[in-house]
């Protein structure tokens, strides 16, 4: 029986195997990845995300190829493989058991917004503290560039997490995303401001893996929010903050990644994430 070390390594070998077979035969590649993944990965939770994407790729035209094989193309394999890790058998497996064990239900992501005051020895500590109770997700908020370069010291040292970074597009220059491509468990994700598109274009160039957010207003309609997905043009996903969990927006983003119309995974932040947490911290 391999050491959890051990079982980590073979996870990251997978992966690797799995992205040049992606590059030559993605249909193949992928439904290989994705069946080595099951038989690895032994969390219920994460079992029920294989199972899913087995049922996505039984549809030949299915456009999660073409999303993976662009991200295999476009963004370092490296990130591929270590953020997928962090986030599939850290956070979602290993994690998980932990979160399972607790007498009261913790949360399976934590939300850590560093400002410019706050210091790498104490995030280090604080996420050490969440960990050692499962926590090896975290949403990470940054509005400034001494935050973000902070937070990507944070996400060097603890390299057994997924940090999922949000941040303001102005932030983003080639320095920034050559930055952000060396912190191999960080997504990047943009707000949904002016300026958007270009920063989209200098992380791609510098093969980040990246996505957008956007928090709903007022005006947003489920249709709406449908054409806007489809404009999203270069990102791999899109987080959409929807007015509440039953929301019909929350309906139309389960809808359109069932049957998607362009490469690119929509999550409805309200109703996916609380999806995933009564997933990954039901007791057995």
């Amino acid at each position: 029986m391999p050491t959890l070390s051990m079982k980590r390594i073979m996870l990251l070998s997978v992966i690797g195997r799995a992205i040049q077979e992606i590059e030559a035969d993605p249909k193949r590649g992928l439904r290989r990845m994705i069946d080595l993944g099951q038989d690895l990965v032994h969390g219920d939770s994460a079992q029920e995300i294989f199972s899913f994407l087995q049922q996505v790729l039984h549809k030949q035209t299915s456009p999660c190829y073409a999303l993976l094989e662009r991200m295999v193309r476009e963004v370092d394999h490296k990130t591929l493989q270590h953020f997928g890790v962090a986030l599939g058998w850290d956070s979602w497996t290993e994690g998980c058991k932990l979160l399972r064990q607790s007498p009261e239900e913790q949360k399976w992501a934590e939300p850590l917004v560093i400002g410019e005051a706050d210091t790498l020895r104490g995030l280090r500590t604080e996420v050490k503290k969440y960990a050692a109770k499962g926590v090896r997700t975290f949403f990470v908020t940054v509005e400034s560039q001494k935050a973000l370069y902070t937070a990507l010291q944070l996400a060097s040292s603890e390299t057994t997490c997924a940090m999922i970074l949000f941040m303001p597009p102005i932030l983003i220059d080639n320095q920034t995303a050559a930055r952000i491509s060396l912190c191999h468990t960080v997504c990047a994700v943009l707000y949904d401001q002016p300026e958007r598109e270009k920063a989209q274009a200098i992380l791609r160039r510098a093969k980040c893996l990246y996505g957008v957010y956007h928090v709903c207003t007022a005006e947003d309609t489920a249709a709406g929010i449908q054409s806007w997905l489809e404009q999203l043009g270069g990102a791999y996903f899109a987080i959409v903050q929807e007015p509440e969990a039953d929301s019909q927006i929350a309906k139309q983003i389960a809808a359109f990644r069932q049957t998607p119309t362009v490469p690119l995974l929509p999550i409805a932040a309200r109703k996916d994430f609380a999806d995933i947490q009564a997933r990954i911290c039901r007791k057995r």
